[in-house]
């Protein structure tokens, strides 16, 4: 930061001061201090603006949206993403394109759109292939295998995070990458082959360790403990979501936030907690309907097979008092009951 306070960029309403907000933001960012990123995003964007420059403020837009879907905030994204797009659209910049349009396949999915989402992946990554630019090619193929993934086309999916891989790993793009590897180890996870999906996340977070992504290595915890969990290793799988969601409620992820509540819920019905496991369930559903988001494709089939357990358990009555119940929480206490030490979820 002390960048920020030398020399010529002190000097507000540069071009140059914008440009180094711009470079700090981003690095803070990747270390999971959003609100920090956001401040400085948000004087750059505000120089720009004054300066009148288009391309600049396209670029400062992105990255702002960047931040902010890091809170959570997938509204206020969109409207930046959207209005990078049209500058880049205007310029007739293919690559910049490109790059925003991978982003709002990530608003679009955390939304539940996933035919909006693909159409932008397709797209995107068409422009790339055209451009040649491998580094934004890496993204849009990892984009693009994320959303068939999620939809259930795994052959197909696995074959464009491969071709990611392989770039990445020749252009030492760390943050594609370390996505890449997450989202093979998900679909070797969901297809059973757990020593490989073990492998893969482990490689993703030694790289998010070895490089300080903080809020990329709470969502490989989560998948980590999603594994766990499968393998019927039910203490790691707590401690791993546990470890998770305390990365998450740092960096204000209240998306991992949620993904975590909707595990450790998981986690409950295993140790026949079923109405720990409602209250969780419930928080959750709160937080996602206050963000306006919905569970992952892949992932709701389960979740609402599980949720009627626990219906059936309870009882009709019974479980809408318990789900009330929860809805009446506060979230950011339940997560502080959660991660107390002397908390066990698998011991009551």
């Amino acid at each position: 930061m002390r960048l920020l306070n030398t020399g010529e960029v002190q000097a507000r309403g540069t071009k140059e001061r914008a440009n180094v907000l711009r470079g700090v933001g981003t690095l803070i960012m990747h270390q999971g201090d959003y609100a920090a990123a956001r401040s400085l995003y948000e004087e750059a964007v505000a120089i720009c603006r004054e300066i009148g420059d288009r391309e600049d403020i396209a670029h400062m837009l992105n990255g702002l949206g960047n931040v902010i879907v890091g809170q959570s905030d997938y509204g206020a994204a969109q409207e930046l993403f959207e209005e990078s797009l049209a500058i880049f659209r205007e310029m007739g910049d293919l690559r910049n394109q490109a790059n925003i349009l991978c982003n709002l396949v990530g608003v679009a999915m955390k939304r539940g759109d996933y035919t909006i989402a693909r159409k932008f992946a397709e797209e995107s990554l068409a422009l790339c292939r055209k451009t040649g630019d491998q580094r934004n090619l890496a993204t849009a193929l990892n984009t693009l295998g994320c959303v068939i993934g999620e939809l259930g086309d795994y052959e197909t999916a696995s074959s464009l995070l491969e071709e990611c891989l392989a770039i990445t790993g020749e252009i030492r793009d760390h943050n594609v990458q370390v996505y890449a590897l997450g989202n093979l180890g998900g679909i070797a996870r969901n297809l059973g082959d757990y020593d490989r999906a073990q492998t893969l996340f482990d490689e993703a977070r030694r790289i998010c360790q070895e490089i300080e992504y903080r809020d990329s290595l709470a969502h490989v915890l989560h998948e980590q403990g999603s594994l766990a969990h499968a393998r019927e290793d039910y203490p790691a799988a707590q401690a791993l979501h546990k470890e998770s969601l305390a990365i998450h409620r740092e960096v204000g992820n209240r998306q991992g936030i949620t993904a975590c509540l909707e595990s450790l819920a998981a986690l409950c019905m295993v140790a026949k907690m079923t109405e720990e496991a409602v209250r969780l369930w419930s928080v959750a559903q709160a937080l996602r309907e206050a963000l306006g988001t919905l569970l992952p494709h892949n992932e709701r089939a389960v979740y609402e097979q599980s949720v009627s357990q626990a219906r059936a358990a309870l009882g009709e009555e019974a479980f809408a008092v318990v789900w009330q119940e929860g809805c009446n929480l506060n979230w950011e206490q339940v997560v502080e009951q959660i991660l107390a030490p002397s908390n066990d979820l698998l011991d009551h």
